[in-house]
């Protein structure tokens, strides 16, 4: 299956309406980071490891309270990515070899692409709390997580 096909599925499925349960509930954010956090190691997401990490990283920010000034719409397309993602039975499978992890992958890069503003200003502002916060706190997520904003 080709990824416009799984974008168009991830779109017309209930994947946003799933998040929207995450958005408004501080715990349930938490939980689901933490889960997320053993999907990233997952050979078959090694290309997106990095959108992961910051996309993760945006979620606990604004579960714990850190980062407060996020466009609620752009959070609820970043749950819904990392919601499809661990879930077991989405659109393929990921128990179906190389396949299954396919679709994660392209609704990874489907929501980070739609999500750049966001996570460019997200981006900004930790790079700002790093500066704040003092020389031991690890500066520049963008490369931290392997990928280039505003490429």
């Amino acid at each position: 299956m080709d990824s416009k096909k799984v974008i168009e599925e991830f779109k017309l499925d209930n994947w946003l309406d799933s998040a929207k349960a995450y958005v408004t509930n501080a715990t349930k954010l938490k939980s689901l980071v933490e889960c997320a956090k053993d999907f990233i190691k997952k050979k078959g997401l090694a290309s997106v490891k990095g959108q992961m990490s910051l996309l993760l990283s945006y979620i606990k920010d604004v579960a714990v309270g850190k980062y407060k000034d996020y466009n609620v719409l752009q959070l609820t397309l970043i749950v819904a990515g990392v919601v499809y993602v661990v879930t077991p039975i989405d659109l393929i499978p990921d128990f179906v070899p190389v396949a299954g992890w396919a679709d994660d992958v392209a609704v990874i890069a489907y929501v980070f692409k739609t999500a750049h503003d966001e996570l460019v200003k997200y981006s900004e502002w930790q790079a700002k709390q790093s500066v704040e916060d003092g020389p031991n706190v690890v500066s520049g997520l963008e490369k931290k997580s392997g990928t280039d904003l505003n490429a």
